[in-house]
């Protein structure tokens, strides 16, 4: 407890949020597992079986956020606790299909004995691995993304049959509250990358 509360106000706020959409939104994913009977009726009580993968540099502190928060959530839903399996796809440093052949060998070796209950990719750069080798790598094990932006999700351009939780970016919201923080500004200057992602947030 300690050491929550000397972590910053707006890192605790941003876990609580985290947990409480993540929360919500696994009601859907533990929906799909249980409709889907797939390993389940064979082991009625055993633990979830997850594959995580995730599709940008899991260090980073908004992803290990989101990690944490995802696995609370995961746990609190599950009746009989859950097994989680992480691997890095990281598409968004590396991206480009070059490596995907050789890592889906990979994983196939790695889960060729192993029963999965549920895949679960973090970002849209992780969708589009999973789109490409989840039939051979995971054939009918229900899918769910998360952290993924709104607008993508509406557009219907991602992969379907798959679960996915977006999240709302909200720029107006975002520049009040700087306005309101820092009242005597003049000036707003928005910063941005060159790289897809960033042109994507910036024109948002």
């Amino acid at each position: 407890m300690a050491a929550e509360m000397d972590q910053p106000a707006w890192h605790r706020m941003f876990c609580s949020w985290c947990t409480r959409a993540l929360g919500l939104a696994l009601s859907l994913a533990a929906g799909a597992l249980l409709s889907s009977g797939h390993a389940l009726a064979a082991a009625p009580d055993a633990p979830w079986r997850v594959v995580m993968l995730s599709g940008a540099d899991p260090t980073q502190p908004a992803s290990l956020v989101l990690d944490h928060a995802f696995r609370r959530a995961m746990q609190a839903a599950a009746p009989h606790g859950v097994e989680f399996y992480a691997d890095n796809v990281d598409s968004l440093r590396f991206q480009g299909g070059d490596l995907a052949p050789e890592l889906s060998a990979l994983l196939s070796k790695k889960y060729a004995r192993q029963e999965v209950d549920l895949v679960v990719g973090l970002t849209e750069f992780a969708s589009a691995f999973i789109k490409a080798h989840h039939e051979a790598l995971w054939p009918g094990v229900p899918v769910m993304v998360y952290a993924i932006d709104e607008t993508r999700v509406k557009s219907g351009t991602l992969p379907a049959g798959f679960t996915y939780v977006p999240w709302r970016t909200d720029p107006a919201g975002t520049i009040a509250l700087a306005e309101a923080l820092q009242p005597r500004a003049h000036k707003l200057v928005v910063i941005a990358g060159a790289a897809p992602l960033d042109a994507q947030s910036a024109d948002a």
